[in-house]
């Protein structure tokens, strides 16, 4: 009868711990775990086995006596076989805080300095330059308005020298 006179948490058991994956070459173990919990999470892979344990088991526990013995060892030890061949989910380890040497910081510090210090003075240029178009602008109002007013004695000068004589010079 093999794994069917076993409890059905001894059978459960032996599924996960044949489900889990383990890797050589001194690779972690890959296994899922619960946040809110410090048991593992059964993967819906384990849950279906476990049900069709449980269902083994019923199966047994129904069959009175005198019957015969069951032929549903093969179906188990398949189940077995199965959960040592399928591959769980890849989880991602937890990312782990990198020490940085005191050098390495330093120069990451010396270099964010420089890149401020350029940007500081790119700013600095573009007022600069601002500051000179605002000088331009002004002093081309000050160019117009002398223009404007020296056309404007230049008209009034033509307009006293036609109406003195009729004639224009």
């Amino acid at each position: 009868h093999g794994n069917l006179d076993k409890m059905p948490r001894e059978c459960l058991k032996i599924i996960e711990s044949k489900s889990k994956v383990r890797q050589s070459r001194a690779k972690a173990i890959v296994s899922k775990v619960g946040t809110s919990s410090s048991t593992p999470i059964i993967s819906s892979d384990v849950a279906e086995h476990k049900d069709m344990v449980r269902a083994l088991l019923l199966d047994k526990k129904n069959q009175s006596p005198t019957q015969t013995p069951s032929t549903t060892p093969a179906p188990v030890k398949a189940v077995e076989s199965n959960c040592v061949n399928q591959a769980l989910v890849y989880q991602a380890p937890i990312p782990q805080t990198q020490k940085v040497s005191q050098l390495d910081f330093e120069s990451y510090v010396k270099a964010n300095d420089a890149i401020l210090r350029n940007m500081q003075s790119q700013g600095q240029n573009t007022q600069n330059q601002y500051q000179n178009i605002q000088n331009q602008y002004q002093n081309l109002q000050s160019q117009m308005a002398t223009l404007t007013e020296m056309m404007s004695k230049l008209v009034n000068a033509n307009t006293a020298l036609s109406s003195g004589s009729g004639t224009l010079p």
